[in-house]
């Protein structure tokens, strides 16, 4: 019996006698992604999706997994329902490794998940790429808000007819973390502002 107790629930005896009449059972199409942002998958995740079987077991091996370690928490560690579900979790974890062993030995279905895996990085690399574009972009704008303050002083100093001094435009310099070697960077700025 499986731990979720549900209909849609797939025993491990069931998926151990299908597999042996090699009939496979047909589970709902499951999506490579789960979230907005794209998580790498590794290689039994990306044959979960392609197989039935396989991410049946995983299922399985996933709620044996989280029901052990719930018992861990609230049991002993010489409680019989704790050394139930170690058993439990150590025999779907065999039938899922066995099932992923025997699909590894196709070279089409290896294919299919390499190439599966592949898109996975590029999407992960676009939405990192992404993220890096966000960043430099909220950077930017906040150099240009700087920037505008910088020259709001500037302006502010030439209608009180001041000129700075060099202790003022170096407080100038730390306050906006300008660096001093690009003064010439800063000089067409000044002039425009005169």
């Amino acid at each position: 019996m499986g731990f979720l107790n549900t209909q849609t629930d797939i025993s491990l005896n069931s998926i151990m006698n299908k597999m042996a009449r090699e009939e496979v059972c047909r589970a709902p199409k499951r999506t490579l992604l789960s979230s907005e942002k794209p998580q790498k998958f590794t290689e039994i995740e990306g044959f979960a999706v392609i197989d039935d079987i396989l991410g049946a077991l995983r299922k399985e091996y996933l709620n044996a997994r989280r029901y052990r370690k719930d018992l861990s928490q609230t049991q002993q560690s010489d409680d019989a329902m704790l050394e139930m579900a170690i058993d439990m979790e150590d025999s779907v974890w065999c039938a899922m490794q066995t099932r992923y062993l025997e699909l590894r030995d196709g070279a089409v279905l290896m294919r299919r998940v390499q190439k599966m895996i592949y898109q996975q990085d590029l999407k992960i690399q676009a939405y990192e790429v992404a993220q890096q574009e966000q960043r430099l972009e909220r950077e930017k704008r906040q150099d240009i808000s700087a920037l505008q303050i910088y020259l709001k002083m500037l302006v502010v100093m030439k209608e009180k007819n001041k000129t700075p001094q060099i202790l003022e435009w170096l407080i100038l310099f730390l306050i906006f973390d300008v660096p001093i070697t690009g003064a010439k960077k800063i000089e067409p700025v000044a002039r425009m502002a005169a």
